[in-house]
């Protein structure tokens, strides 16, 4: 092959090449974003009541479960409360009774609701009206999944005995009646738990675990560990997934089925809060730090009501609050995998923000946030708040964070298989050349 063309052929395959790896490589730009906040509901959550779950339907609508709070002279009632946006305003209705838990969606948008009433309750709406049934007249606080034939399982706390006992329950609906079951029981469990169903029904409870009695305020200080229960094949088997921690938020489920989630680890005297993203790989856990040295104003006020959610390519999103230094403002935050690192945004910061802190991620990958004011003037009761942004998409490497899971779309691999062309068609051309000038010189007579 001569000089000129070895070359050539070296250029074009260090351009095509060049080309690839530039477009995988690729960054997304860092961009303003405008928060649409809204107030669902002026007259909402009842002060100290920490529970309220988002849910979006397949026409990226969202659906919010809350407790409205009703005070006469003398005592508090806890009215369960239901609201979802169409079109252009906010309908809410009055379920039962009671506290909100969870709320999920079916595969018809049908929204299914876990609240304590007169016990662990459930209710189901079938497209005219509600219906609610009992789960166990003892409850603590519960989770709810449905399967992929869209019957509800549930994990729940129940305290017992007159104290502070809790029992760590799972049940499931078997098309008549509950089945319960009891996997341990201690005072040491808090009362927070996770559920989720993969799509072979296998089921991941997430719970914790406290060094000491679970008593308050104290055990905001108590070391907590972070269990995980797999329930396969009618059989328990359980695995400590963190250890050492102030507080844990919601587990999600990515499509492969996979497990992830989020925790707090805080520093007693400065109040500054570290909060970790962990996912199981197949094999092993990663972990890794998105938000460093966050001030909190109280101990309780963390990610410890959820804020974990994926969009479609298995990139996380997270939901927190945040406190200014020495201040009383709690600031709503934002992170999201970009697919290079951490995008960390203020939600809003002017309101008097608490508990909780709930994310869901649409289909377009855009987040919605609901969380909670307190303006003065309400003594004790809380603005339901929902906040929603639409976010550029992130670029998608091959190589990403070893928490956020490969992906290349079909789009970034046009370049490829073109380059791959290109350099089979050089390839076989100079193979070509060279035996054609191997024959020219054996047969070329002799003079």
């Amino acid at each position: 092959m001569g000089t000129k063309s070895k070359s050539l052929a070296l250029v074009l395959i260090a351009l095509f090449l060049t080309s690839s790896v530039t477009v995988l490589s690729a960054t997304s730009t860092k961009t303003e974003t405008t928060w649409n906040i809204q107030t669902v509901d002026t007259n909402g959550e009842r002060y100290g009541n920490g529970y309220s779950a988002i849910a979006i339907d397949s026409n990226n609508n969202p659906h919010i479960l809350y407790t409205r709070g009703i005070r006469d002279s003398k005592f508090w009632t806890s009215e369960l409360m239901y609201a979802s946006w169409s079109n252009s305003s906010w309908s809410i209705q009055r379920i039962d009774s009671g506290d909100a838990f969870d709320l999920v969606l079916d595969a018809n948008n049908n929204p299914h609701v876990l609240y304590g009433g007169k016990g662990l309750m459930y209710a189901i709406w079938t497209g005219s009206n509600w219906t609610t049934q009992t789960v166990d007249e003892e409850f603590g606080y519960g989770s709810l999944a449905l399967d992929s034939s869209g019957n509800p399982h549930v994990a729940y706390t129940s305290r017992y005995g007159g104290n502070e006992t809790y029992r760590l329950r799972y049940g499931s609906w078997t098309g008549s009646n509950w089945s319960i079951q009891t996997l341990t029981e201690s005072e040491n469990i808090p009362f927070r738990v996770f559920l989720a169903l993969d799509k072979n029904n296998v089921t991941y409870l997430m719970y914790g675990y406290s060094t000491t009695h679970y008593t308050l305020p104290e055990s905001y200080w108590k070391s907590q560990t972070l269990k995980l229960a797999i329930y396969k094949n009618s059989n328990w088997s359980t695995q400590t997934v963190a250890s050492n921690l102030t507080n844990y938020g919601n587990m999600v489920l990515d499509s492969k089925g996979l497990p992830h989630f989020i925790y707090q680890v805080q520093n007693r005297e400065s109040w500054n809060s570290t909060i970790y993203y962990s996912s199981w790989n197949g094999s092993t856990w990663n972990t890794e730090a998105v938000v460093s040295n966050d001030h909190l104003d109280s101990p309780n006020v963390n990610i410890d009501m959820g804020g974990l959610a994926f969009d479609s390519y298995d990139y996380p999103h997270i939901a927190y609050l945040s406190s200014e230094p020495n201040g009383d403002l709690n600031s709503v935050m934002y992170a999201r995998w970009t697919g290079k690192s951490w995008d960390v945004q203020t939600v809003d910061s002017n309101h008097p923000t608490f508990n909780p802190c709930y994310l869901a991620v649409d289909s377009n990958g855009n987040p919605h946030i609901r969380f909670s004011n307190a303006p003065s003037s309400l003594n004790g009761i809380r603005q339901v708040m929902y906040a929603t942004a639409i976010e550029p998409p992130p670029i998608y490497t091959p190589t990403p964070n070893p928490t956020a899971p490969a992906f290349v779309t079909s789009a970034q691999m046009l370049p490829i298989i073109a380059a791959v062309v290109v350099l089979a068609v050089i390839l076989v051309s100079l193979l070509l050349f060279r035996r054609h000038r191997k024959n020219s010189s054996q047969n070329k007579p002799n003079i």
